[in-house]
Parts: structure tokens; C-alpha cells; sequence
């Protein structure tokens, strides 16, 4: 087999555009990419897409969602449960999560992107989908070592 040897000298290092997420975050260890597709989540809230992590090893696929989609959903979710007080002062708690963190304020020019947030995640785990309906997620973007963009399908 012959295999051709690339001169690396001849690329130039090719630099992330000065945005929110190069300045922001701080991290080699966060994936430009990924952090810029959860910033278009966040500044767009209603707008869901594909992804397929990797993290610590696992699978996880589902939606990527804002944070404020993400607590807001949470949120009703908490509700439903009304008989128990404590759902209850969780969901209100979430609903101030949102609108303090994901309101009328937000600017993702300024917001430090640390966390991904999916909706219908799954985790695949020995051929199985876990759970198999799908839940919210919410992980740290430091954790995810890959990604993929679409959603894990099982043949």
C-alpha cells in the first residue's frame, strides 16, 4: 500500500470566527461547533435539531432545544403533578429559571455557553433505548467528546 505524506506545513491553523461562543467559552475541551449550534437553539427558541452525543462514553440522542424550551417544559412537566406542593414550588422554580436565565434579556452575543439542553433524549445502552419514549436532558457541553448531527436510530 502506498500512502501519501501530508506536508502539514502548507495549512494554515484555521481560527473560529470572533463570536459569542469563541470569546465566551474558555474551554479546549468544549467543541466550537457544537457550542455554536446550542447558541442558535438558545437565541431561537421553538427551533429543536438532530444530535447524537458521546458522553463520558455513552450515547445520548434527542432534540437540542433552548434552555428556555428546556426549563419550560420542565416545568409543565412538575405541574402535572399538582396534588404534591413540592412539584408544584419546583415547577414555579423553573419558570423563574427560564425567564431569569433564557428571558426577554437574553443575548447569546453575552451568554457563556456551558450547558446543552435535548428534548425525547435517549441514551443508548446494549442495544436498547433508555428510557424508550424519551426525556428531557440537560448536560454539561465540557462532558460531550463527539456528536453527530441527526438522531440514533435503532434497525
Amino acid at each position: 500500500m502506498n500512502y501519501d505524506v501530508i506536508d502539514t506545513a502548507e495549512f494554515e491553523d484555521v481560527e473560529m470566527p470572533q463570536s459569542s461562543t469563541a470569546q465566551l467559552t474558555q474551554s479546549d475541551d468544549i467543541d466550537w461547533h457544537l457550542a455554536k449550534l446550542v447558541d442558535i437553539a438558545n437565541g431561537n427558541f421553538g427551533v429543536s435539531i438532530g444530535v447524537t452525543l458521546t458522553v463520558n462514553g455513552a450515547l445520548v440522542s434527542g432534540l437540542l432545544i433552548s434552555g428556555k424550551e428546556y426549563f419550560e417544559s420542565v416545568a409543565v412537566e412538575l405541574a402535572k403533578d399538582s396534588d404534591n406542593s413540592v412539584s408544584m414550588g419546583l415547577s414555579e422554580g423553573m419558570k423563574e429559571l427560564s425567564e431569569k436565565r433564557y428571558g426577554s434579556k437574553f443575548n447569546p452575543a453575552t451568554h457563556r455557553t456551558a450547558f446543552i439542553h435535548l428534548k425525547n433524549a435517549r441514551h443508548f445502552l446494549g442495544g436498547v433505548f433508555v428510557p424508550e419514549d424519551g426525556t428531557f436532558w440537560r448536560g454539561k457541553l465540557c462532558d460531550v467528546s463527539g456528536f453527530s448531527l441527526g438522531l440514533l436510530k435503532k434497525n
